[in-house]
């Protein structure tokens, strides 16, 4: 099996038109992506629209002839940062990336949460440790957007959430660089 979608159709009120909700939408090759989308355009005699939840990059997407559909943010996902330290040492970061942030985080619920530390990053793997400059001084409001890759440290700065050089700033932007968070289902 190469491909599958689970939908539902659903009356538009008011018309004898309908709504095709996928509740669960898979493709692992590009021609079981064409294939169930052409067999979702096979339902255009009654289906005016087609609902489901994907990212902000749905490859699926791509795969239409003509790039002619809306997006919708229905729901954006919240992240606390609840151990600064360990999550910055845990999380993933770019293999041909090297680079040192010092951080200054405040946390206003948990102090402990917050202080001055050095972000070391080579080869894809992160160390940190107690003191540095604090020359990236952010809340750990900011921080959340930051570590995910919601927000970039530019979009922070802008918004007044952070306050670095440049130089800092082209760092942070170098070590949280990738795809934009996202999450097809809902729990």
């Amino acid at each position: 099996m190469e491909g599958y979608v689970y939908l539902a159709r659903r009356a538009l009120p008011g018309s004898y038109r309908q709504e095709l909700v996928l509740t669960d939408l898979v493709a692992l090759t590009p021609g079981a992506g064409r294939r169930l989308l052409a067999f979702l355009g096979e339902h255009r005699a009654l289906a005016t629209e087609v609902v489901w939840r994907g990212g902000p990059a749905e490859p699926l997407l791509f795969l239409l002839d003509e790039q002619a559909y809306d997006s919708r943010i229905l729901d954006r996902w919240m992240v606390r940062v609840l151990d600064a330290r360990a999550a910055l040492q845990a999380r993933g970061y770019a293999e041909g990336v090297s680079a040192a942030l010092h951080l200054d985080v405040e946390d206003a619920l948990f102090p402990e949460n917050g202080g001055r530390f050095v972000l070391e990053v080579a080869q894809g793997r992160a160390q940190v440790r107690e003191g540095g400059e604090g020359d990236l001084k952010l809340d750990v409001r900011a921080l959340a957007p930051l570590y995910t890759g919601y927000l970039t440290p530019d979009a922070l700065r802008l918004a007044g959430a952070l306050s670095a050089s440049d130089d800092t700033l082209r760092a942070a932007t170098a070590l949280f660089s990738g795809p934009f968070p996202s999450m097809a289902d809902i729990f």
